[in-house]
């Protein structure tokens, strides 16, 4: 794990198979801000929670049958 730039401990970035493109690197940062001031000191649950949102934006304006089958999709 690396640091940033105020030596806080920076999670690894998960790969563009598991973030897609409309998941932008703003936003992707600030989740991971929000995910470490609700879980400092717990690296697990911060990427969790940070996939969790990843998921929900990805998914939010889909119905709930795209929604199944993005998640389906995401299995392999």
């Amino acid at each position: 794990m690396t640091t940033d730039s105020h030596g806080q401990r920076k999670p690894r970035r998960l790969s563009r198979e598991v973030i897609y493109e409309k998941v932008t690197q703003a936003e992707q940062d600030k989740i991971w801000e929000d995910v470490r001031k609700e879980f400092p000191n717990d690296e697990m649950m911060q990427e969790i929670h940070f996939i969790r949102q990843v998921h929900y934006l990805q998914t939010k304006d889909l119905s709930m049958e795209e929604r199944l089958r993005f998640f389906e999709s995401s299995k392999n």
